[in-house]
């Protein structure tokens, strides 16, 4: 079927709900719920949502198939996520199934929301939190017709109440070894690479992980976020490239900062003295 899947054209959907103007400055706001039953089917398209989905299987099993080749087995009580620039097809594995959604979408200054999710897009699945979505989707439906604000208030807060359940279900790795490899590979990677951009969001994708579960795997497994761990690291390694003669500007460069006042801030903050003065205390050092 994978290599098939490849072959199957993407599809955009170009649905959407028009929020309205109290939905738009909340941030955050819900397109649709809906409720089916779905036979087999040859997959002919790929879809492209263009917004945040869930999928919650009521009953019956089935495969999503994501990317070009990656197949995920699903079950009843299983929920799919699903992002706005992840093509997927999903199809039941015999006979039907029946399934219930919710698709959200949100502004650029929201969307890290989605970030706490325990899944990612090559993870998208999230294994027992069916009931909760469940019950979220029952409470969407009823209100859904109501388009005054306290209809509109009332879904982003049941949203936002789903999505901050659902960050609590365990994420995939937080704590079995197949995490703590994947996390200790990611060390390795930023050790390496300390000079090159590590957006976080790279980071997890490495590990398998949504940028949410990434961040706390990580300082679980090493006592800090992402963010300053990487920090430590570059200004370490400043330090040695200082001790060794190379000029502030080559170090801010090497060790990865955009420019020399921010390389200059972060080292001043971090040690107590500037650069200049670390670099000259440490060529006395050496000579004395």
């Amino acid at each position: 079927m994978s290599k098939k899947i490849k072959n199957i054209r993407i599809v955009r959907e170009n649905r959407f709900r028009t929020p309205t103007p109290l939905e738009h400055a909340v941030g955050i706001w819900v397109d649709r719920v809906g409720r089916g039953t779905e036979r087999v089917s040859a997959p002919d398209k790929r879809r492209l949502l263009g917004q945040y989905g869930l999928v919650r299987i009521i009953e019956g099993t089935g495969t999503l198939f994501v990317d070009d080749s990656k197949e995920i087995p699903i079950q009843t009580g299983d929920v799919m996520c699903l992002f706005p620039d992840l093509p997927v097809f999903y199809t039941p594995s015999r006979d039907n199934w029946t399934t219930e959604w919710v698709v959200w979408n949100c502004g650029e200054n929201t969307a890290d929301f989605v970030d706490c999710l325990p899944a990612s897009r090559i993870n998208p699945v999230l294994k027992g939190a069916g009931a909760d979505v469940g019950r979220s989707i029952a409470r969407l439906r009823d209100i859904m017709s109501k388009e005054n604000r306290t209809g509109a208030l009332r879904r982003a807060s049941l949203l936002l109440d789903m999505l901050a359940k659902l960050a609590e279900v365990e994420p995939r790795g937080a704590c079995d070894k197949g995490g703590r490899d994947d996390i200790d590979k990611t060390v390795d990677f930023i050790n390496r690479f300390f000079g090159q951009p590590l957006p976080v969001e790279t980071l997890a994708s490495r590990a398998g992980m949504s940028p949410g579960a990434f961040r706390q795997a990580f300082k679980q497994q090493t006592g800090r976020t992402p963010k300053k761990h990487i920090s430590a690291i570059r200004l370490a390694r400043a330090k040695e490239m200082l001790e060794n003669g190379l000029s502030i500007k080559e170090t801010a460069i090497v060790c990865g900062y955009s420019d020399v006042f921010h390389f200059m801030h972060a080292f001043k903050a971090n040690t107590g003295m500037t650069a200049r003065e670390f670099a000259v205390d440490s060529g006395l050092n050496s000579s004395a």
